[in-house]
């Protein structure tokens, strides 16, 4: 039966892991370069201990890589289960297996905890999703691929707003405004931002170039669009603007009549009952 327990992420074990693989790195170029010059200088029976050295440096670069490089397979995979539909229990145990896997590739590491990240956000343990996000945004390879640091950071925005954690969604929203935003992205960060705004009370930064925030609202999913449109209707409400707070919610519910949708459009008791549940 699947492992229905929720893998456990652990920072500093994160940073060992790491950490180990700097040294091994390390330990194998300094067990080459010394078994080179080893090779190099000695003459007659002097000669073994560099040869032996340097064949016990390649053996364990090769071992290291297989197991790397079956990792990294089983990782892929993992990502294939994720796109096909698979339930939680099942990635729950491929990922409690991976998330301790050896691995020489950082990028593989990476790309792991991403996924738990995903996994986490997704059965509403924002509190580890966020964990890890902050995590790997401090990691210089996350930072240098534009794309994932992105994704990242909208996870994040949202960890911190559904737990309520306004300035940390706060620091995460303004270095989404600072980054380089696809299309997709971009309207990750309306939705996003105008539910910070609607959580935070400020009801005439919602409503500043709302003609603008409606058109880019209608290139998203029928559930973002319906989730933003609501959010536009409630700050409208509480300006009194109540032709637009009407309009705004009847297309609102035209693009999905769910109950948090129309809880949202009329009162939005909750600000956090809305959100995208999958993250990035």
């Amino acid at each position: 039966m699947p492992d229905t327990t929720l893998p456990y992420f652990d920072p500093r074990r994160f940073d060992r892991q790491v950490q180990t693989v700097y040294v091994i790195k390390l330990a194998l170029l300094v067990g080459f370069i010394i078994s080179w010059f080893g090779i190099s200088s000695a003459q007659g029976a002097a000669n073994l201990w560099p040869i032996a050295c340097l064949v016990g440096v390649i053996l364990g670069y090769v071992v290291a890589s297989r197991i790397s490089m079956r990792t990294a397979q089983q990782t892929m995979q993992t990502i294939q289960l994720t796109a096909a539909g698979a339930t939680p229990a099942e990635l729950n145990t491929a990922l409690s297996t991976l998330a301790n896997a050896f691995t020489l590739n950082h990028a593989v590491r990476i790309l792991i905890h991403h996924q738990l990240a995903l996994l986490s956000h997704r059965q509403q343990n924002y509190r580890q999703s966020a964990l890890i996000a902050v995590t790997l945004l401090n990691m210089a390879p996350v930072r240098r691929d534009i794309e994932l640091y992105n994704k990242l950071l909208i996870l994040l925005t949202d960890a911190c707003l559904q737990t309520g954690d306004l300035r940390g969604a706060y620091g995460a929203l303004t270095d989404l405004h600072r980054s380089r935003l696809a299309l997709p992205q971009a309207l990750q960060l309306l939705e996003l931002q105008t539910r910070y705004q609607c959580i935070c009370a400020r009801y005439d930064d919602v409503l500043d170039r709302l003609p603008q925030k409606v058109a880019l609202a209608e290139l998203t999913p029928p559930h973002v669009g319906a989730q933003i449109h609501a959010l536009l209707a409630f700050a409208a409400g509480q300006r009194h603007q109540t032709h637009t707070a009407k309009w705004l919610a009847d297309r609102a519910l035209l693009l999905d009549p769910a109950p948090q949708i129309i809880n949202v459009a009329n009162d939005m008791t909750d600000p956090t009952a809305v959100g995208l549940a999958s993250g990035a």
